[in-house]
Order: C-alpha cells, then sequence, then structure tokens
C-alpha cells in the first residue's frame, strides 16, 4: 500500500490490487468489531469511486492484508518515535 502523488494525501494505492481509495486526512481506522472506517468522520468502510463513478465497497482479502500491515508498520513507527524521545 502506498500514498500517491496527491497533494492532500489522503489517497492510496493498494499494491496487490491496484485499486485507488480515499481516506480523509490519510486516515484509517478500525474498531472493536474489526470493522474499517476511513477518515476522521468515520465513514463506515473503506470505498472506491471508479472513473465511472461505480463506488466499490469493502476490500479484497488481499487488500485487507495489505492494510493490516501498512497500519502495523504506522503504529510500529509511532512506537519507536515514543520509545526514543526524552
Amino acid at each position: 500500500m502506498k500514498l500517491t502523488d496527491d497533494p492532500f494525501g489522503d489517497r492510496f494505492i493498494f499494491e496487490s490490487t491496484g485499486r485507488q481509495v480515499y481516506a480523509n486526512q490519510g486516515i484509517f481506522g478500525i474498531n472493536h468489531k474489526l470493522e474499517t472506517y476511513e477518515g476522521y468522520d468515520g465513514e463506515p468502510t473503506i470505498r472506491t469511486v471508479t472513473p465511472e463513478g461505480t463506488i466499490i465497497f469493502g476490500m479484497t482479502k488481499e487488500e485487507k492484508i495489505e492494510l493490516s500491515d501498512y497500519m502495523i508498520d504506522l503504529w510500529q513507527q509511532f512506537k519507536n518515535k515514543a520509545e526514543s524521545s526524552t
């Protein structure tokens, strides 16, 4: 999963599928029920709007794994930064 060159930093590409997704402010979240969200305002699922205007909800198995790995890496970076701060 990687950021696109979008100037707002809120569009990502799943490298496993090539699908581009939007996350308001670049935020992805998950709750205790393992439901995924995007953005700070709690949009209830990851979604894509195709160039034709079709809305695709949810993620493939590969995309779920990729998002999980991406978020684990971010949290690890956050932890490492906290541990190295004084």
